[in-house]
């Protein structure tokens, strides 16, 4: 190529053949060349001029392709070469929020870890905000909004979302406005509001169908292909589907034609059009051995067990479960990481009426985030497929199980707990043997498990338990829990009954996992992860509760600021790699002071607060003051170079009033203004504010 003799000339061919690449990972060509001999044309150009730029951008466009094909080795593999060379190099500090940002479609869209995803979007973000990144920046919340959406915390998901969406919209960017726009349909399918999610599904589709892009042509037809199905309306979804199907085939994308394809399976498998369903299911084997992704496979035989299953093939659709299960634990082991299980443990003799029902609750359990929902969900499914007068779940809390979350005779129960020492526990039992046990007749059977009957067999509401099912909940390799179902009658279970208590259990684990990721994302969010102290959200929801909620009993309120004195000349003369250092050192110092105070925060790039009440301004002085000589007499060691730090502070200090609730915004000006002061009088000083100082 003769245009990449002239070296300025090159890096610009070079730049554009990867802004090129960027918008067509997953696809089979660009410019009638296949993908990957396009990307890796241009790495050994690179490579041969010095642009380690351009080799750095092109091994994550090869980590993206491999993450939306399927491959996981070959995604991490780039993943971390592209790394490799940002720290090697020595190359702008926006390319490792492009790296977090490839990490984030690793994790959320390869591996299902949310969790990990979440993580590097935040990553991402303070890395757009240090470098005042806005188009990055946005890049990184529309990411975080898709995770709180896949994670059910929609209205977490949708404001993010939609403010990501309103920036993109005005900037005409059509690739990032389609993203967008599906997510957005996914969240109002998902909410049961049908208008708003074919709405935005159609805006998708459109954009994606003029841009050529075959991942959200994939997604925004199988959302519309489910909203077609869920009317009736199932010639519409079938063509739709098939459509989808054709252009993945003419574009060689394989992992889309192959996920559109299984939506069709699971299209005719709802219409009992069992015979195109098997058809299809053979026509997907080959696109399956193809990808050679244990996900997939996973998919694929959830399928066949299904069909087999409608069709009462139970031999079948028995050995296809196990595979399943076999292919989920590895999974689980391999990618540290829960599988949604739809498949089923079932025997030969079970009614296709039962296994349906098995199905539902599957599919429902593993997308919830509340365990009180669950418990409702399961008692009304599983009253069809046998007794439930008494269901409850437990979860190991050091060295208790703590049930806080029972149900009978549609009322909750006051929490129990129990000492995993218990003995006359059948909960400890089931969790100390991590078997699960099944009694019906206490009275004759409790011998076998416990010593005494009298304390267990009767529930929270004074009714008499006469059978009852435990099973432990276990996540990779794990017990977090035990899950009960207990009846009134006696006999009230069978071994078959047994059984399907056994899968739904697993069901039971999976979903209290969710819940508490939900729950930990939710703190996440909260946190500043380079300080792991609360960021400025996280400041004024404490500040909510510490001081909003409880303000009859708040009888003073203190804020200290602090602000790194020529924290920009840290970053200047010793780059930001040692301003990030000194930013942890400080986090790791002030932390020290938590037991002291009622709330530390970064809430700022450099700058810092803290939150006390109660306490005398003499104790506020003395702290103040210890704080600034412990930045004094802290260096931080970088590159075999000390860095001296210094803090400049500000205090306000309010005796609450009660008849009026002294706002925070009154507090932050106050010690805004001392903070203002310290500065002006030559920093590394403690000041507190002066009524004088409101005419500045």
């Amino acid at each position: 190529m003769d245009s990449f003799h002239q070296i300025d000339t090159s890096i610009n061919i070079l730049a554009q053949r990867n802004k090129i690449a960027e918008k067509h990972y997953g696809s089979s060509k660009i410019q009638g060349i296949e993908i990957l001999s396009y990307v890796n044309e241009t790495i050994v150009h690179s490579l041969k001029i010095n642009y380690y730029q351009g080799v750095c951008t092109g091994y994550r466009v090869l980590a993206l392709h491999y993450s939306n094909i399927g491959s996981e080795e070959k995604a991490l593999k780039y993943l971390l070469l592209c790394e490799e060379y940002i720290k090697n190099c020595n190359l702008e500090e926006i390319n490792y929020a492009h790296l977090y940002n490839a990490y984030v479609v690793y994790y959320s869209d390869l591996i299902g870890d949310q969790e990990k995803a979440a993580y590097y979007c935040k990553l991402s973000i303070e890395k757009s905000e240090t470098l005042d990144n806005k188009v990055m920046l946005m890049c990184s919340k529309a990411c975080l909004g898709a995770i709180h959406l896949k994670l059910q915390n929609h209205e977490q998901g949708i404001e993010l979302t939609n403010s990501t969406l309103i920036y993109y919209e005005a900037k005409n960017d059509h690739l990032s406005c389609m993203y967008c726009y599906n997510n957005l349909g996914e969240a109002y399918y998902n909410l049961n509001l049908i208008d708003k999610s074919i709405l935005y599904y159609e805006k998708a589709y459109k954009l994606a169908l003029e841009e050529q892009d075959i991942v959200i042509i994939e997604d925004s037809s199988i959302g519309l292909s489910r909203i077609y199905s869920k009317n009736g309306d199932f010639t519409k979804a079938i063509k739709l589907l098939e459509k989808t199907i054709q252009i993945a085939k003419d574009n060689k994308v394989v992992r889309v034609e192959t996920n559109a394809i299984f939506e069709l399976i699971d299209i005719y498998i709802s219409k009992e059009d069992l015979n195109k369903a098997e058809s299809l299911l053979v026509q997907s084997k080959k696109l399956v051995d193809e990808i050679h992704n244990r996900l997939v496979d996973l998919h694929y035989n959830e399928r066949k067990a299904k069909i087999a299953e409608k069709l009462e093939n139970f031999k079948e659709a028995y050995y296809s479960s196990l595979k399943c299960q076999e292919l989920t634990k590895i999974l689980e082991s391999e990618n540290a990481r829960n599988i949604s299980n739809n498949l089923l443990k079932t025997q030969l003799n079970k009614t296709r009426d039962r296994l349906e029902t098995i199905f539902k609750i599957g599919r429902e359990l593993t997308t919830m985030n509340v365990i009180d929902d669950v418990l409702i969900e399961v008692t009304q499914k599983l009253k069809k497929l046998m007794d439930v007068d008494f269901i409850g779940i437990g979860e190991i809390v050091n060295d208790s199980i703590l049930f806080n979350h029972c149900y009978e005779e549609e009322n909750f129960l006051t929490p129990v707990k129990y000492s995993l020492t218990d003995k006359n526990s059948f909960a400890v039992w089931s969790i100390e043997h991590q078997k699960e046990l099944m009694l019906n007749d206490i009275e004759s059977e409790y011998s076998l498990y416990i010593k005494e009957t009298n304390i267990v067999n009767s529930t929270a509401m004074g009714n008499i338990t006469h059978s009852l099912l435990y099973a432990p909940l276990i996540v990779k390799n794990e017990i977090i829990g035990v899950f009960t179902i207990q009846s009134y009658k006696k006999d009230a279970y069978s071994s078959e009954e047994f059984e399907i208590f056994k899968i739904i259990a697993s069901y039971i684990a999976i979903a209290q996992v969710n819940a508490y990721q939900a729950e930990k994302l939710k703190n996440l969010s909260l946190i500043d992860t380079l300080t792991n102290l609360k960021n400025r959200s996280g400041f004024t929801s404490g500040f909510d509760k510490i001081v909003c909620n409880n303000f009859s009993i708040i009888n003073s309120v203190s804020l200290i600021m602090l602000d790194l004195d020529h924290f920009k000349l840290i970053n200047d003369n010793h780059g930001h790699m040692a301003g990030d250092l000194v930013l942890k050192k400080v986090g790791k110092l002030l932390s020290e002071y938590e037991n002291s105070v009622d709330l530390v925060a970064r809430i700022g790039g450099e700058e810092f607060a803290i939150l006390i009440v109660n306490k005398s301004i003499n104790f506020i002085r003395t702290l103040a003051e210890d704080i600034r000589y412990s930045f004094e007499n802290t260096k931080v060691t970088y590159k075999n170079k000390q860095i001296k730090i210094t803090t400049s502070i500000g205090v306000s200090y309010i005796s609450v009033d009660k008849n009026k609730l002294s706002l925070f915004e009154e507090l932050y000006y106050q010690a805004d203004k001392a903070l203002y002061s310290a500065k002006a009088l030559g920093r590394n000083k403690v000041e507190f504010f002066n009524k004088k100082d409101t005419s500045n």
